[in-house]
């Protein structure tokens, strides 16, 4: 499966690249002066938590672009640049909104219980999936959640795998360039980097695996 992800990939690099220049590199520029003012902030221990609320609804808001995507380059049909803005466009209110829900869910429940907090925060991860359906509200969460429960593992796995993947990458630039003197903000242009370059990959990843969502 991942040496056909990476056919798609390298297939479809020059729109990814353009898109990214156009769209996802401002965005990101944004959510990391956004993490750097949250973080500026005292809030006792609140602000950890918001930061990696910021880092996850960064990471899915320009997901459903790219889905949409991986699936014209499956079909061998053209999904310009222009299409993959207007696909942001209809789906950023949605990831947004349903976002933000997600994560105050998910506080709650961590104030209460850890582990159901946790759980419910997986659910980020999966919004972009749930845009374009013809199920009501109510039938869309029951069928997230028979989902969620059948591909439990799978679904942590694969968070584990990428996160540890992200943090492998980080290590390694970062031991690249000890001998320098950097910045935070030569630390971000070092993080918006890798994710402008890995989090495509990830989302083609993700969409040949859970397209059945």
């Amino acid at each position: 499966m991942f040496k056909e992800v990476l056919y798609f990939y390298n297939q479809g690099l020059l729109k990814i690249i353009g898109f990214t220049l156009i769209l996802v590199l401002p965005l990101e520029v944004f959510f990391y002066g956004w993490i750097f003012y949250t973080s500026s902030l005292d809030l006792g221990s609140i602000e950890t938590v918001l930061i990696l609320y910021i880092h996850i609804l960064m990471f899915i808001v320009t997901q459903k672009p790219f889905m949409l995507l991986y699936h014209h380059l499956k079909i061998n049909e053209d999904f310009s640049i222009l299409e993959m803005f207007q696909a942001f466009l209809k789906s950023f209110g949605f990831i947004l909104f349903a976002g933000i829900l997600v994560f105050i869910i998910s506080y709650l429940g961590t104030m209460l219980f850890i582990l159901p907090g946790l759980m419910a925060l997986t659910f980020a991860f999966f919004l972009p999936f749930y845009k374009d359906t013809t199920y009501s509200m109510k039938q869309e969460v029951v069928r997230a959640l028979k989902f969620y429960r059948s591909h439990f593992i799978t679904i942590h796995s694969d968070i584990l795998l990428w996160v540890s993947v992200h943090v492998l990458i980080w290590a390694v630039f970062i031991n690249g360039v000890a001998v320098f003197e950097l910045t935070m903000i030569t630390y971000s242009v070092l993080r918006i980097l890798i994710n402008l370059f890995l989090f495509p990959l990830i989302y083609f990843y993700l969409t040949e695996k859970y397209q059945e969502l």
